[in-house]
């Protein structure tokens, strides 16, 4: 089953993402021409590299029994021809290593960013952009390292072990004792060395993503890090943070300076050498046998040294590549979909009693609490429960009013003090008999520890819900304003509308079909969204206009900036549209950010516009100006706006009013007006003279988040 992505690359190359090893594998596999060159010129330079100390031998025997007036002459030079050969087979197959890791770190960063852009903004939302920007940068170079010097040394390291063991078996048999009595101690040796670096290796990186995403917190924030003067707090916990870093580094020195085999291997050089004499005084053995032999033991000295980097940068290579899996591999609730529904939009949208909670995203809220086994919320009489769903003291008497319980956080391992809010008499258990927590639409119990009686209630959702049994339509071209409190969901509703989350439970239908049936791209390329916070590029003014229409025309995206009444301002700028703004827009004013904004919605031409109180930042003649731009452009098509700006919210064809993530009235202004306390309350700070209230909706009858089963005062 493939997985879920946002956004996929036609024709993309596939890779086996079972393990970090088979992964960077998978990788090298598509330069299989280069990677051999590489190995087979590493396998001839050893080959003729340890030929060079058995012709030494040669020499010195001909040296003592010469056997023709030039063979000393004619050994050196094979001697020369081998290291010449070495040397170049040696620089061809670093080439081509290069290559190699050039090409994977380029693929590699490549499929992260494409993963990336493929992931749900739950995910998003989960992740801390330093520790991404780690991974895709420092990460993706050590991948780089892992092929060369790391993988590059390991097969000389390899070569180096088996190639001297061939030529001296070669020479003589009975040599061959001592250098395989060295390789088995050797492999034991650094089989432990590995299994105490490999954890440190990993901790290493894990750390340096922490180091990076705190400092990127700090400088994205350094606005608030200066007016709350607190450089000095910053400041110390980045240096403990460093120091935690460099332990991890100390560690991993400590770790290589008891390298064993390098001591072992001075042992079995001096035994080879008293081995070979031995031989030799026993005739078993001639000179130029004793020092080829011996030549080629201390061949063996390079890839015991070098084993110690090779695996450090191995191990540190593979940890990074085990954190770009964690990203790539990461699950997002939301698909492309790209064999799904795609049409031009008329601009119809249902909501079918829509429920949504970020929790049911894959990320918990900022107001959920600790979380059940089963992965759910628990809400505030779950948290304080014990194992029939009532609060109990330490002898297990339930607990009364004004007593505290403990909710338990299983992500950190610890308790929290938590009061009971339910009277003494009365506590809500909220478990099934085998103990599953209750679920949705079933019935939990009060307990009345008075008259030892249970009362059935409805199961009150998780805290951690935004929106509640949301019904609504809205027809193509209609205008709907969206207000309500802070924290009453508006920009949630929004959010489920070109699929930035999906809803928990009920439907949303664009034109009749369910934005999960929906073509992702085919959806989003018809709805432009412009927030309040807007993000703007590091780029041209042009070039941020453009950037839904990356084919439009300088004279479309000037036309764009006109209808947003920000062609002025532009052109007073430095280099006019070429004008590059800082990061985020930072060099421009909120109200030039958000004109800029609504010039790139306009070029962009949706056929359903949301406004997030996209003119907060405008100051009153503006706005009056870019009112009429937008109602201009909102000519044919259906418009979201939420705002608290009456002169917005009377123009609108209906006005949906949420309180505590439902839906309690709609209507026009004057309709709410008349029926709704909440609405009149909304707007009692404006001095105008209210109609009389008639008969107030029903939903608004009863304040949001009670529950039937219990009076308002027990709460």
């Amino acid at each position: 089953m493939p997985e879920k992505t946002e956004f996929r690359v036609e024709n993309a190359h596939s890779y086996d993402r079972r393990g970090p090893v088979r992964w960077v594998l998978s990788h090298i596999v598509r330069y299989k021409l280069f990677g051999l060159l590489m190995l087979g010129c590493y396998t001839l330079a050893w080959f003729v590299y340890a030929g060079a100390p058995v012709m030494i031998g040669r020499a010195a025997e001909e040296i003592a029994r010469p056997t023709a007036p030039n063979g000393l002459l004619l050994i050196a030079l094979g001697i020369l021809a081998l290291l010449i050969t070495d040397g170049l087979s040696m620089l061809t197959g670093t080439m081509a290593g290069e290559h190699v890791a050039a090409r994977v770190t380029a693929d590699a960063r490549a499929e992260l960013y494409a993963s990336l852009l493929g992931k749900s903004q739950a995910f998003h939302d989960r992740q801390r952009v330093g520790d991404i920007m780690a991974r895709a940068t420092d990460d993706v170079a050590q991948l780089g390292s892992l092929i060369v010097p790391g993988v590059s040394l390991s097969f000389e390291m390899i070569m180096g072990l088996i190639v001297p063991l061939l030529y001296i078996g070669l020479l003589s048999a009975e040599l061959l004792i001592v250098p395989l009595l060295f390789i088995t101690s050797y492999l034991i040796l650094v089989r432990r060395y590995m299994r105490r670096l490999t954890p440190v290796s990993r901790a290493q990186r894990d750390q340096f993503g922490r180091l990076n995403a705190g400092l990127e917190e700090t400088v994205s924030g350094i606005e608030v890090v200066k007016a709350s003067a607190q450089e000095l707090f910053e400041r110390r916990k980045y240096r403990t943070s460093a120091r935690q870093l460099r332990d991890f580094f100390v560690r991993q020195g400590q770790i290589e300076a008891l390298y064993l085999p390098l001591l072992v291997y001075g042992f079995a050089l001096g035994l080879m050498l008293l081995h070979a004499l031995w031989l030799y005084r026993a005739g078993r053995v001639g000179i130029a046998e004793v020092i080829g032999a011996v030549g080629l033991m201390n061949l063996l000295r390079f890839p015991t040294f070098i084993s110690v980097f090779s695996f450090s940068t191995v191990q540190s290579g593979l940890a990074s590549a085990e954190r770009i899996l964690q990203i790539i591999r990461a699950e997002t609730g939301l698909d492309e979909n790209p064999r799904g529904y795609s049409a031009p939009l008329a601009g119809a949208i249902v909501f079918e009693d829509v429920s949504f909670g970020y929790a049911d995203q894959g990320r918990k809220s900022k107001d959920e609490g600790a979380s059940l086994g089963d992965g759910r919320p628990k809400t505030k009489d779950e948290g304080a429960s014990l194992g029939d769903g009532r609060p109990k003291t330490k002898d297990g008497r339930p607990k009364t009013k004004g007593q505290t319980a403990s909710v338990y956080d299983s992500a950190s391992n610890t308790e929290t003090p938590a009061l009971v809010l339910r009277p003494s008499s009365s506590v809500l258990t909220t478990h099934e008999e085998d103990g599953r927590p209750k679920t949705k639409g079933q019935t939990a119990s009060v307990y009345d520890s008075a008259s030892n009686t249970e009362t059935p209630a409805l199961v009150l959702r998780p805290s951690s819900s935004v929106l509640n049994n949301i019904s609504f339509t809205a027809s193509p071209g209609e205008t709907i304003a969206i207000v309500g409190q802070t924290g009453s969901g508006k920009s949630a509703l929004t959010q489920l509308v070109n699929r930035t989350y999906d809803a928990s439970e009920g439907r949303v239908l664009i034109d009749g079909v369910d934005v999960r049936e929906w073509n992702l791209t085919a959806l989003r390329s018809q709805i432009a969204k412009i927030e309040q916070d807007v993000f703007l590029f590091s780029r041209s003014i042009a070039e941020n206009i453009g950037f839904g229409a990356p084919g439009a025309s300088r004279e479309q995206v000037e036309q764009a900036a006109r209808e947003a009444q920000a062609h002025d301002f532009i052109l007073q700028m430095p280099e006019g549209y070429d004008t590059v703004i800082g990061e985020r827009g930072v060099t421009l004013s909120g109200g030039q950010r958000q004109r800029i904004a609504l010039a790139r919605a306009f070029l962009n031409n949706p056929r359903i516009l949301i406004l997030d109180d996209s003119t907060s930042a405008i100051d009153s003649a503006t706005e009056d100006q870019i009112q009429r731009a937008i109602r201009r452009a909102q000519q044919g098509r259906t418009t979201l706006l939420i705002t608290h700006r009456l002169a917005q919210i009377r123009w609108a064809d209906r006005i949906l009013l949420l309180d505590g993530g439902r839906l309690v009235a709609q209507g026009t202004h004057d309709e709410l007006l008349r029926r709704s306390p909440l609405y009149r309350r909304i707007f009692a700070r404006y001095d105008a003279e209210l109609p009389p209230l008639e008969q107030p909706e029903a939903a608004e009858l009863q304040p949001a988040g009670a529950h039937p089963a219990l009076a308002l005062d027990d709460v």
